[in-house]
Parts: structure tokens; C-alpha cells; sequence
């Protein structure tokens, strides 16, 4: 039996997603969960695509009304809060667009889920967002059929994109070293690849890893629990 016990509360990314020939596929079973094999705790993956920060908030407060006190909770959110309407932008790119989520509304969520989960002595543990290819995504919400000239006079450079989400995990950082939380950071371990390796390591989506990325999210999480255990 399993020493520890974690539940992951996050979106697409700790579920897996690959986005392949125009599909989405998870490769959860396949990548990851490899990794974890001796680790000694036991993982039950609560994530869901296209969840935010407010949606997860949900689930923890449904676990912990439900009774469930697992040793640790993964809170991985802020891919899908940091997005844009971009069919909107593309109708109308004048207009004062705003995020899915506000930046100060998902830190101040992202703050309630830890709380909740320290009120019920469950251990938080935050990772950081995997970096976007602006390239790629730029590219695919095209492919959507956004169209171009409004895309970029809203964005003024497909870069903005990646800076802007960025913002997100800066915050999700920050609030780790505050509250003096486990961290796992996956972006420097995603940006420490550079060049041609990183563009192997994100999806033709420009958002979610490749299977090769995955195993990155695995070997960090996997790092970062063994050394709570110790």
C-alpha cells in the first residue's frame, strides 16, 4: 500500500492532453504515470479540460465537504483563466478584451483554494504553467478562423501572447514563495531547452505538451513529491 495519498486538481495539462492531426488525446496513462511508479503515493487525477481556477475551487470544496483529507493536493490552474475570446477579438479588435479570468481574481482564488485545503491539513503544493509556443497558437487560433489583420492589430505581435500568460505563472510563483508552499516549477525546466528541443516539447496547439513534454511534467513532479517525503 502506498505510504502518501495526493489528489491533482487541475485543467487539460496535468490530464495529459496531446494535441495531435487536428485531435485532442491524453497521454496520462501512457506518459506519466510511468514516472510514478515506486513512488509511494497514491495519485487520484481529479483534472478536467478547460477548467479555471473558479471551477477548481469547486472540486476542492466539494473533496473536502465529502470528507476526503488526502496528505497532498497539486493545484494546477491558470492556462484557461489567462485566455481570451479570440472569435470576439477577431469580430472586433478595438474593443477593451479581458481574460477569462482577471489577473487579481484568480490570485485571490487561487489563495482560497489554499486556505481551504490548510484549513482541512491537507499539504498545497503549486506548479508553474508550461510556456506557450506563440507561434504555434498564434497560428491555430487562425486555423479557427480568427481572422489575421484584427488578431494581430489586438495582440501587436504573436509574443504577447506568450507574454501574457506568463503573467500567470509569475503569480502562481509568487504565491508558492509566500505562502511557503512545495513548488513545481515545470517552465524553467521547459525553458532550459533551447531551440529546436523546445518546439519538440509543445503540441501543433502551441498550448499543451508533447509526449516528450510530459515526460518533462512527470520528472518534475515526481521530484518535487520525493523531496516533501523526505
Amino acid at each position: 500500500m502506498p505510504e502518501k495519498t495526493a489528489i491533482i486538481f487541475g485543467d487539460s495539462i496535468m490530464k495529459g492532453t496531446v494535441y495531435e492531426g487536428g485531435r485532442y488525446r491524453s497521454c496520462y496513462t501512457e506518459v506519466f504515470l510511468p514516472q510514478m511508479e515506486g513512488l509511494d503515493i497514491a495519485l487520484d487525477n481529479r483534472s478536467r479540460f478547460g477548467y479555471t481556477a473558479e471551477r477548481g475551487l469547486g472540486l476542492i470544496k466539494k473533496a473536502i465537504a465529502a470528507g476526503e483529507k488526502p496528505d497532498y493536493a497539486l493545484v494546477e490552474y491558470g492556462g484557461n483563466d489567462c485566455n481570451f475570446d479570440w472569435p470576439a477579438i477577431g469580430r472586433d479588435p478595438d474593443y477593451p478584451h479581458q481574460p477569462v479570468t482577471a489577473l487579481a481574481d484568480f490570485e485571490a482564488t487561487m489563495r482560497e483554494c489554499i486556505g481551504l485545503l490548510r484549513g482541512a491539513g491537507i499539504t498545497p503544493v503549486l506548479m508553474s504553467l508550461p510556456p506557450v509556443d506563440s507561434d504555434k497558437y498564434y497560428e491555430y487560433i487562425i486555423s479557427k478562423g480568427v481572422d489575421r489583420c484584427s488578431l494581430l492589430k489586438f495582440l501587436g505581435s504573436p509574443l504577447s501572447i506568450y507574454r501574457y500568460q506568463e503573467l500567470y505563472s509569475v503569480a502562481i510563483s509568487k504565491l508558492a514563495r509566500s505562502e511557503e508552499l512545495p513548488f513545481v516549477d515545470v517552465r524553467s525546466a521547459f525553458l532550459e531547452c533551447i531551440g529546436s528541443p523546445f518546439s519538440q516539447l509543445i503540441s501543433g496547439d502551441g498550448l499543451h505538451p508533447t509526449e516528450k513534454g510530459y515526460e518533462i511534467v512527470a520528472r518534475c513532479f515526481r521530484e518535487r513529491l520525493e523531496s516533501i517525503k523526505e
